[in-house]
């Protein structure tokens, strides 16, 4: 079966006239069932709907099913992601220190997970990927944030749109999951999080105004071997064993169950207090994550 991805778009409705508002269109709607499905699936959000449902939707308003369906996919409001295999045949954690990597690893193979591998993060822009026909979920664990580093995971992991990618990381005396990213299916990603954050904690503009802005400061320098932060060993132990437990989660539910419940949530927990709480993660709109990640020029 086939699936679609309902993208972002607004309609605004007059007692003259309605208008579709997408980030490249705006169309005048003149069509009464158009505008119907339209708002019906304004409502779905940024989820996946099936062709059988949307079928039933089709045939409900009487609207043409191949004609309709392609006006929506031209314009951007659905994208098709074709049938969708919901199994991870292997896991991929990227890792600066390969001695904590392979320390996730060992937590992930005790949870009987698919088989996992560690790659150090100074060989990531040349690596070859293996089976390109598998789905691989990939964990970039990092020790000291770096948004440049996180770019770099991105940017490999959209060279095949079928892989999905986390962000696990040490930040302001916490541990940090991100949402998990899919260049297929265009979800946000761990850049547009922490743009979120860092409007909402930093009301200057300037790139020093928060500790985000200053580490990106310093990359634009060219300095990225900053001391990490200081992190005892239990910090390390409870932030592997709670990736793991989400790991095992996300293998063990279905590609279905993920897209409307779990994929689109960033996770946190307090390293002092060791509370978790998590937040929906929400598309930054300077950020082309719903497209894939291109090469820089």
């Amino acid at each position: 079966m086939e699936y679609y991805l309902v993208s972002n778009f607004h309609i605004n409705r007059s007692h003259s006239q309605s208008i579709l508002v997408t980030p490249s269109v705006l169309i005048r709607l003149k069509h009464e069932p158009l505008c119907e499905l339209l708002l019906g699936l304004q409502k779905v959000g940024e989820q996946q709907i099936s062709e059988e449902v949307l079928h039933e939707k089709l045939n409900y308003l009487e609207l043409p099913l191949k004609k309709t369906i392609e006006y929506l996919v031209d314009h951007g409001i659905l994208r098709n992601l074709g049938p969708i295999d919901s199994r991870i045949h292997s896991i991929v954690i990227v890792s600066k220190d390969t001695v904590q990597g392979k320390a996730l690893q060992n937590a992930l193979n005790n949870r009987g997970l698919p088989g996992s591998k560690v790659l150090s993060i100074d060989n990531l822009e040349s690596h070859n990927f293996e089976h390109p026909d598998t789905r691989q979920l990939w964990i970039l664990l990092l020790e000291q944030y770096s948004e440049i580093r996180v770019r770099q995971f991105y940017r490999i992991l959209s060279k095949r749109p079928d892989n999905m990618g986390i962000v696990a990381y040490f930040h302001l005396g916490s541990f940090n999951l991100s949402s998990l990213y899919s260049a297929r299916f265009g979800t946000p990603c761990q850049l547009c999080q922490m743009a979120w954050e860092d409007q909402g904690k930093s009301p200057v503009t300037s790139e020093s105004g928060s500790i985000t802005g200053l580490l990106r400061l310093f990359e634009n320098e060219g300095i990225f071997d900053l001391p990490p932060p200081a992190l005892q060993d239990l910090d390390w132990s409870v932030s592997v064993a709670y990736t793991a437990n989400l790991i095992s989660r996300l293998c063990g539910t279905s590609m279905k169950k993920l897209l409307q419940d779990q994929i689109t949530i960033a996770r946190n927990l307090d390293l002092t207090t060791f509370q978790l709480s998590s937040t929906p993660a929400a598309h930054w709109p300077g950020c082309d994550c719903q497209y894939g990640f291109k090469e820089e020029d």
